[in-house]
């Protein structure tokens, strides 16, 4: 039996929320693992010794701050509902694909962090939400071009 989605939107609904969901359980196990005191030999594959230190990013942005973690989870909840919303504001559909590539590109990176520090459990979640995020990023691609905003429907909805 094939199972068939009929809304894509539906389908992408699930993703983002899925993506979400799997992004706070990551979080949660790597604070679990700093907490347990799996990181706590200065100097040992890049760490300092601090738990939850990492070093930052060329831009000087520490993607695993508690601000940027709030902002991902913001923005998270922000795609659901734009996706949710997107029968109304067709132009919401536009800005999902980005923003699924920009986490995804950060899934990436932790990623290869987590492979790094030789967490696989880490590595797996990181792994699970980076494949929703482009999943995600695919089907909104695939409804922006099946439901293709005109500039008139867009002035027309604001």
């Amino acid at each position: 039996m094939t199972a068939e989605w009929k809304s894509p939107r539906a389908l992408l609904v699930v993703l983002l929320s899925t993506a979400f969901v799997a992004f706070l359980v990551g979080v949660g196990l790597e604070r679990r693992s700093t907490e347990s005191g799996a990181i706590t030999t200065p100097g040992e594959a890049g760490e300092t010794g601090e738990p939850g230190h990492r070093e930052e990013m060329p831009a000087g942005f520490n993607l695993e701050s508690t601000p940027a973690r709030a902002l991902a989870i913001m923005a998270s909840i922000a795609l659901v509902v734009a996706a949710t919303a997107a029968g109304r504001h067709p132009a919401a559909l536009l800005a999902i694909p980005v923003f699924c590539l920009a986490f995804a590109a950060a899934d990436g990176l932790e990623l290869v962090h987590q492979l790094s520090e030789s967490r696989p459990l880490l590595a797996g979640a990181a792994t699970t939400v980076l494949s929703l995020h482009v999943a995600a990023a695919f089907v909104a691609a695939l409804l922006t071009r099946t439901n293709p905003v005109t500039e008139d429907q867009a002035t027309a909805q604001a």
